[in-house]
């Protein structure tokens, strides 16, 4: 009888954020990309919620969300797509957990209240996962091509082009995601952007170690008005191949290491299916 309750009064307040609010965040579901988000056409309930409760965006959490999205999409979008990622986790919470609720009341087994509960869990952390996977995923292409651009970089300065017209032929030639932010940069340059600052935003938008370093030592050269330029970028190129060479067997190492668990499950497992008959055929 209390759970039919809850689930009444639970109810009933979704029914209300479906009313109140489902109309009302129609600009930004729209702004949604197709498969970016799952069933992202019902986040409005966690929208209406985070309203309801006056969500703090500006919370230290919040923040360093933010600028880990902001890797994805840029400074300009990453609240925006921190405010989706907040309200699916919230819709998922609220929807999945009344209908277990819903689920228990008609069967009256209250152990699926629980397992609401962990798949509410999930769903949560699932949506933070595909976040985390496409961060991963872009810092391994940017670590992965940053070597090859320095040496591109490096032979055309060597040969005699200055920096700025080789910046835009090693990004104009490539292709990927470290190229793409070089063209943007090359696209701020021809809009009168000061090389300077140009090459901050840079390392800003690549966000991993080696790039910021590469940015901040190209802003030294630039302010210095060092004539060394060559010096420097094939210094870089040789540091990053081997960055990259250690990173390689850093990962090498790494898979090994995760072989271990499985392979000795599937040793076990054998052992057990040859064991079990031997013993079961013994006689005391």
């Amino acid at each position: 009888m209390i759970v039919m309750i809850l689930v009444t009064i639970f109810a009933l307040f979704v029914l209300y954020l479906h009313f109140r609010f489902s109309k009302k965040f129609v600009d930004i579901l729209s702004g949604i990309p197709d498969g970016e988000y799952p069933m992202s056409d019902i986040y409005y309930i966690g929208f209406g919620i985070m309203e309801l409760i006056h969500f703090d965006m500006n919370s230290k959490n919040a923040k360093g969300k933010i600028k880990l999205i902001s890797e994805i999409y840029g400074k300009q979008y990453g609240p925006y797509y921190f405010y989706i990622l907040r309200g699916g986790q919230i819709t998922f919470g609220t929807v999945l957990t009344l209908l277990m609720f819903m689920i228990t009341g008609i069967s009256g087994n209250f152990k699926l209240v629980m397992a609401g509960v962990a798949v509410s869990a999930m769903m949560i952390w699932y949506l933070d996962e595909l976040l985390n996977d496409k961060i991963n995923s872009r810092r391994d292409e940017l670590l992965r091509d940053y070597p090859g651009m320095l040496s591109k970089l490096t032979l055309l300065v060597n040969a005699g082009v200055p920096i700025r017209e080789a910046w835009t032929k090693v990004a104009a030639a490539n292709e990927g995601i470290l190229y793409k932010e070089m063209r943007n940069t090359a696209l701020e340059l021809s809009n009168g952007i000061q090389e300077v600052e140009a090459y901050k935003t840079f390392g800003e938008r690549c966000s991993i170690k080696s790039l910021r370093k590469f940015s901040t030592m190209m802003i030294q050269n630039l302010q210095k008005g060092s004539g060394e330029v060559v010096v420097f970028l094939r210094d870089m190129s040789n540091e990053a191949w081997e960055e990259k060479k250690h990173e390689v067997k850093r990962k090498g190492e790494k898979a090994s290491s995760k072989l271990i668990m499985p392979i000795g499950l599937i040793f076990l497992g054998v052992l057990i299916l040859i064991m079990v008959p031997m013993f079961a055929g013994l006689r005391f």
